[in-house]
Protein backbone atom coordinates (compact mmCIF):
# COMPACT_ATOMS: atom_id res chain seq x y z
CA UNK A 1 0.00 0.00 0.00
CA UNK A 2 1.07 3.55 -0.54
CA UNK A 3 1.40 6.22 2.02
CA UNK A 4 -0.24 9.27 1.60
CA UNK A 5 0.79 12.28 3.98
CA UNK A 6 -1.63 13.30 6.85
CA UNK A 7 -3.92 16.24 5.76
CA UNK A 8 -2.82 19.19 7.92
CA UNK A 9 -6.30 19.98 8.90
CA UNK A 10 -7.68 18.90 12.86
CA UNK A 11 -10.43 17.16 12.49
CA UNK A 12 -12.62 19.16 14.84
CA UNK A 13 -12.20 22.06 12.88
CA UNK A 14 -12.95 20.59 9.84
CA UNK A 15 -16.23 18.88 11.02
CA UNK A 16 -17.21 22.16 12.77
CA UNK A 17 -16.80 23.59 9.15
CA UNK A 18 -18.64 20.94 7.89
CA UNK A 19 -22.22 21.16 10.10
CA UNK A 20 -21.63 24.96 9.62
CA UNK A 21 -23.66 24.74 6.65
CA UNK A 22 -26.57 22.16 8.11
CA UNK A 23 -29.96 23.43 8.85
CA UNK A 24 -30.42 24.56 12.19
CA UNK A 25 -32.54 21.28 13.44
CA UNK A 26 -29.85 19.68 12.09
CA UNK A 27 -26.71 21.76 13.46
CA UNK A 28 -27.81 21.14 16.78
CA UNK A 29 -28.03 17.62 16.81
CA UNK A 30 -24.47 17.19 15.01
CA UNK A 31 -23.00 19.79 17.44
CA UNK A 32 -23.17 17.09 19.76
CA UNK A 33 -20.89 14.52 18.27
CA UNK A 34 -18.26 17.20 18.04
CA UNK A 35 -16.30 15.16 20.67
CA UNK A 36 -17.24 11.88 19.82
CA UNK A 37 -15.81 13.00 16.26
CA UNK A 38 -12.56 14.57 17.58
CA UNK A 39 -12.17 11.12 19.97
CA UNK A 40 -12.23 9.34 16.57
CA UNK A 41 -9.74 11.09 14.55
CA UNK A 42 -7.20 10.99 17.43
CA UNK A 43 -7.99 7.25 17.78
CA UNK A 44 -7.57 6.91 14.61
CA UNK A 45 -4.42 8.30 14.09
CA UNK A 46 -2.79 6.38 16.82
CA UNK A 47 -3.74 3.12 15.05
CA UNK A 48 -2.25 4.64 12.23
CA UNK A 49 0.81 5.12 13.82
CA UNK A 50 1.09 2.08 16.22
CA UNK A 51 0.51 0.25 12.52
CA UNK A 52 3.01 2.21 10.67
CA UNK A 53 5.62 1.59 13.80
CA UNK A 54 5.11 -2.41 13.07
CA UNK A 55 5.27 -2.46 9.78
CA UNK A 56 8.39 -0.61 9.70
CA UNK A 57 9.92 -2.58 12.32
CA UNK A 58 9.46 -5.85 10.29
Amino acid sequence: MQHIDRPPFDARDVYTTCIGNARPSSRARLEAYTDAVADAATAYEAAAKKLFFKRSCV
